[in-house]
């Protein structure tokens, strides 16, 4: 992530501000940016960091001027200063009181800008704009005892986190070029610059152990996952490290335990949020696989039209249409009622015989140039922002309820989404099951460069974190289910033809995908 600024008390006064270390922080970056960009030489030249904050001080209590006008200067550096990651870490306080002491800083730090920018300019402002000025995030942290007898643990845990949205996050990569490997052993780090922050990843209990420097990314967490109290958990299933370990990236199984530790070194390569979500959803994934739970990358809804309710499942792996499939189905019928129940990452599980499908995130981690054409608009007033300026850049929201993306649906249509083939035959229903292993195995796509690949290609059953690293025991899973799927003759199972992936069709094959999909929606007897 760029600069950052850790905050463990809040100022209450301008002379405090301008006097503090964190201020002096953030004009020597400034400075430094300046000197790389060859900007403001008259003002770098005649000013150090040090005396700037002298000279911005006594412009406070006395009203004295420089010689030359730095207001232009001013304003660059108001600028600069919000794009810093700035973030607050309390200990005592009450969320009540969480909630005055940020207000208060950020009208304090808002009414300094303006305050020097009228002493600096004789002008008032015309048009005033509410933008957030002080923290972008504020955490409380509680020390908690190791009650879950964690390998890597941190005594100080994340117990409540408050920001104020758009939160943007730039950070140094913008794209997942590695997979994870299972190891045969985990390095254990040092916990004094760590925090544990909670959450639920489906229906297991991560315990995410972070760097202080990447705290910023728990924000990003929170919008996506479902945060968990740390007082009512009574058994952790993951654990996650991201900071200073030996091996680069990894996952180690432990079997005594049944837990799972993933860790992510602090590199620039790994200063990417994707791979903290991925390696989450990988330990889950190889969790569920270990227990007969097929994990499933794709994206499911419930559909109810004329009053019946039907749950699909689209399978595919980034950029095989999925959300956008849906989407257009919502414009065909305004009165359709689409319930997403996820839009990455599922299961399947077998109850009673029957297969059903349950979901992971509550939040979606979405392209920021399919925003039209994904259920992120929904939430924006929510969002988080992922490298905004860059290829790939993402936006964090959150879209479902905890209790319903993780609840259990019968399965009535499954469908491989195909984003490549350019055949006028939008939907094939698959007669022959060994044709569908084939098919939903292969996980063949047309790559869009969301990762590190392009053109066609293909992941087993189109899915990177979890089966991947259990080829054999997903194989089998894979066989079992889509038996069982054939044995009891309720569902369709097929493909779908999005082609999305073929250049000029990007808006017309969804379209096409979601007519054929409605017009299958209005059928009752799927068997064979």
């Amino acid at each position: 992530m760029s600069d950052t600024i850790i905050l463990n008390k809040f100022c209450s006064s301008f002379e405090e501000v301008i006097s503090s270390n964190e201020f002096l922080k953030v004009i020597t970056s400034w400075f430094n940016y300046l000197h790389r960009k060859k900007l403001f030489l008259k003002v770098t030249s005649s000013f150090s960091p040090l005396t700037l904050q002298e000279y911005y001080y006594l412009l406070i209590v006395s009203n004295e001027h420089p010689s030359i006008d730095i207001s232009l200067f001013t304003e660059g550096l108001y600028d600069y200063y919000r794009k810093i990651n700035r973030f607050a870490l309390l200990t005592k306080e009450t969320s009540k009181e969480m909630i005055e002491i940020n207000s208060n800083f950020n009208n304090l730090i808002l009414s300094l800008y303006r305050t020097i920018h009228l002493k600096l300019t004789n002008e008032d402002y015309l048009v005033y704009r509410e933008l957030p000025a002080g923290t972008n995030a504020t955490f409380k942290y509680e020390e908690i005892a190791n009650k879950f007898n964690l390998s890597t643990f941190s005594r100080n845990t994340i117990t409540r986190l408050l920001f104020r949205p758009p939160f943007i996050i730039d950070s140094k990569s913008n794209i997942r070029t590695k997979q994870f490997y299972i190891t045969d052993n985990f390095q254990f780090v040092d916990s004094k610059n760590m925090f544990n922050y909670f959450i639920y990843v489906g229906k297991k209990v991560a315990c995410v152990v972070i760097n202080k420097e990447k705290i910023g990314y728990l924000v990003a967490l929170a919008n996506l996952f479902e945060t968990a109290d740390v007082k009512q958990i009574k058994k952790v299933d993951i654990v996650i490290v991201y900071g200073d370990v030996e091996s680069d990236c990894g996952i180690f199984y432990n079997e005594l335990e049944k837990r799972i530790y993933g860790y992510l070194k602090d590199s620039d390569e790994n200063d990417y949020f994707g791979y903290l979500k991925k390696i989450l959803l990988t330990c889950q994934n190889i969790l569920n696989i270990k227990e007969s739970i097929l994990p499933i990358h794709g994206a499911s809804a419930v559909i109810t039209l004329n009053g019946k309710k039907k749950n699909i499942i689209l399978i595919g792996d980034s950029g095989a249409g999925k959300s956008e499939t849906l989407e257009a189905l919502k414009k065909i019928d305004r009165d359709l009622e689409i319930l997403v129940i996820y839009d990455d990452m599922g299961s399947l599980l077998n109850i009673d015989n029957s297969v059903y499908t349950s979901g992971t995130e509550t939040g979606a981690f979405v392209r920021l140039d399919d925003l039209e054409k994904s259920f992120a608009p929904l939430a924006m007033d929510r969002a988080i922002f992922i490298n905004p300026k860059k290829t790939n850049s993402r936006v964090v929201v959150p879209v479902g309820n905890y209790n319903t993306v993780t609840s259990n649906y019968q399965v009535d249509i499954l469908l491989y989404a195909n984003n490549y083939s350019k055949s006028n035959n939008i939907l094939t229903k698959f007669h022959d099951i060994n044709l569908a292993k084939e098919i939903f195995k292969s996980g063949k796509r047309y790559a869009k460069g969301t990762t590190s690949e392009n053109g066609l290609v293909e992941t087993f059953f189109a899915n990177p974190f979890g089966p991947v690293q259990l080829y054999s025991e997903t194989n089998i899973l894979i066989d079992y289910y889509l038996e069982l799927l054939y044995k009891n003759k309720s569902t369709y199972i097929g493909e779908i033809n999005t082609k999305l992936g073929i250049v000029g069709f990007e808006e017309e094959g969804p379209r096409d995908a979601a007519k054929a999909l409605y017009k299958l929606l209005k059928e009752d007897n799927y068997e064979f």
